[in-house]
């Protein structure tokens, strides 16, 4: 089983959230669990550097070393589209990072870590929202 972590939490961790950060460390304890960021986190969180000192940008770069980086496929398009659709048919549209995390997600049976609710929204979607 895996996770992915959304931008919220990674923003979490690098502010030294304690209770966030616990909770990811008691997923971790016992299991064979393995922590995820998709390109699109990898997007997000860079671009918040962009403005920083190129020191600082560095150090958001190798920050983001540690973790495995999930990447797009097919299926993650047409799950993408898919969502989307469905999602502008509720009326309730959700971002287009948010949705892609959410397609990622779906096509590898991983749970999301997130601290957005939205993603609850999302049908069939695995999530665990971390206050």
């Amino acid at each position: 089983m895996g996770f992915v972590l959304d931008t919220c939490i990674l923003i979490e961790i690098e502010n030294g959230n304690k209770k966030v950060i616990r909770k990811i460390n008691d997923l971790k304890h016992g299991q064979a669990d393995e922590f995820f960021i998709t390109f699109f986190t990898y997007c997000e969180f860079y671009y918040g550097a962009i403005n920083k000192s190129e020191r600082n940008k560095q150090k958001v770069v190798e920050r983001l070393k540690n973790y495995k980086l999930l990447n797009t496929s097919q299926i993650t398009a047409i799950t993408f589209c898919e969502l989307l659709i469905e999602s502008k048919n509720k009326g309730r549209p959700i971002p287009y990072f948010d949705l892609l995390i959410a397609a990622l997600c779906l096509e590898r049976g991983f749970t999301l870590l997130t601290q957005d609710k939205d993603f609850q929204e999302v049908p069939g979607l695995k999530v665990k929202i971390l206050l």
